[in-house]
């Protein structure tokens, strides 16, 4: 009897969050989709970088990094290029608050550079240089940003 009723519990449970999956759009295929749109915009974004419109990249990456679709990786690696762009744009601050939300998240040497660009584009030369130097025992093959 403990087991068929286990069974019909978890048949029950099974079947409500298939259903709620399905109403609020959570499908396989929607979230595929999803997922597809916010690498795109990561995508996008990088492009925008390279080119230095530095705004439309910020929109790009708060589009990407707000669907909650992001592997980890790009999650991180979002918020290191949000960084770069809101330090671009001088707005320090806001760039800060990137790296400290991807600290722990993403490679620490990304980290550093962004942090030793950032601080650098605040004035703050001998901290940037800490972590340009921090960013190097890490990885010697880091790359400074321009």
């Amino acid at each position: 009897m403990h087991a068929d009723t286990s069974y019909r519990f978890l048949s029950f449970a099974g079947k409500l969050v298939c259903a709620t999956f399905s109403l609020l759009g959570c499908s396989g295929h929607s979230l595929s989709a999803k997922i597809s749109q916010s690498e795109s915009a990561y995508t996008e974004a990088l492009k925008a970088m390279e080119e230095q419109r530095f705004d439309e990249a910020v929109t790009s990456l708060n589009w990407a990094l707000a669907s909650g679709s992001l592997s980890p990786d790009l999650w991180a690696d979002s918020l290191i290029s949000r960084a770069i762009c809101h330090a671009r744009c001088g707005n320090i601050d806001l760039a800060l608050d990137d790296l400290d939300l991807a600290s722990g998240e993403g490679a620490q040497d990304s980290i550093l550079v962004a942090m030793s660009y950032v601080l650098d584009k605040a004035g703050q030369h001998e901290r940037a240089q800490q972590a340009w130097e921090e960013a190097r025992r890490i990885n010697p093959n880091a790359q400074r940003r321009n």
